[in-house]
């Protein structure tokens, strides 16, 4: 039996979608009221005897879609993440959303060791660009690693001192371009086999001559740039900055501000829309702590309300994956 879920203004629409895309022999088997005002949802099912997959259970749906609400998803992604959790033989409702995170959305995590170039972090302004370098050169040296730090950013009053202050923390040097530097010039004089990260100044997505002043600075070297984007932007808001910045090229999605935000559907259209790979996600101001890579089960329990058996299976699922 194949589950699913459809939203509508009303019972009569929901009801027409049913029998257009599943046939006449469709079963309902329950109808909610949107407690937002949306108009109603509607779970139906149909016979597919020839799959040999049994759906999962009717409740364990309804736990992926009530967390999905939850964290505002856009209507059509919500849809879209349950329907393929319901196609599956699986009665945990964290390990279904993760595969169904999985079929849906990218993930990359960053490296704690040199990449094959260095890591450009760009992002608008408040996002936490300089607490992100810095923890990430936390975590290379805590594996064990080396980090080599630049910044480029010398338009904020006292960007450098922050970073300076957490190089000195950790034991390593900062370059910098605000001496006359090219950024060519100080990634060439890292040391081999060293993770480069490179902060940059917070750029306003709607101004073509910041931008285009940031593409001209690192475009004189190989590198691949993150863009860092806070979780508590809005589905529209963060979409637009994405796209306002699509020119300097951003290859994965960080995302912070986990630790003061509680709906995360912003950053899953985000991804969705602009196709950006999640790559890691900051849940404390700590620079020793907080910083975490994503994989499907990662984002699902971060989703997903936890029981002591959901994160049981998760953490089992989460430490057999390989990401």
């Amino acid at each position: 039996m194949r589950l699913k879920t459809y939203q509508a203004s009303t019972i009569q629409e929901a009801m027409q979608l049913i029998r257009e895309q599943l046939g006449p022999d469709a079963i309902i088997v329950a109808t909610h009221d949107d407690a937002a005002g949306r108009g109603v949802r509607v779970t139906a099912a149909i016979e597919e005897s020839d799959t040999g997959v049994e759906a999962m259970s009717l409740g364990v749906m309804d736990s992926v879609y009530e967390a999905l609400k939850r964290h505002e998803t856009a209507p059509e992604l919500l849809e879209k993440l349950v329907n393929i959790a319901s196609k599956l033989n699986e009665t945990d409702p964290v390990l279904s959303l993760a595969a169904a995170l999985n079929d849906t959305f990218k993930f990359a995590p960053l490296p704690n060791h040199a990449p094959s170039a260095p890591l450009v972090f760009i992002g608008p302004p408040g996002v936490g660009k300089t607490v992100c370098v810095a923890k990430l050169a936390a975590r290379a040296r805590l594996a064990g690693h080396e980090a080599h730090l630049i910044s480029t950013d010398t338009i904020r009053a006292g960007a450098l001192d922050q970073l300076n202050v957490y190089a000195d923390r950790l034991g390593l040097t900062l370059a910098t371009t605000a001496q006359g530097d090219s950024l060519d010039k100080l990634v060439q004089a890292a040391p081999s086999d060293t993770l480069v990260l490179i902060d940059t100044p917070a750029v306003n997505p709607y101004d073509p001559d910041g931008i285009n002043a940031l593409i001209r600075q690192i475009n004189i070297i190989e590198c691949e740039t993150i863009l860092v984007m806070n979780a508590g932007y809005n589905s529209s808001e963060g979409i637009d900055i994405a796209r306002g910045l699509q020119k300097l090229k951003p290859a994965r999605l960080f995302v912070t501000g986990l630790d003061f935000v509680r709906r995360l559907g912003g950053v899953l259209a985000l991804s969705n829309t602009c196709d950006l790979p999640f790559c890691d996600v900051s849940r404390s101001p700590a620079i020793a702590d907080g910083l975490h890579p994503v994989n499907p089960v990662s984002l699902a329990r971060l989703l997903m309300p936890q029981t002591d058996q959901n994160n049981s299976r998760g953490d089992r699922a989460e430490s057999t994956r390989t990401v």
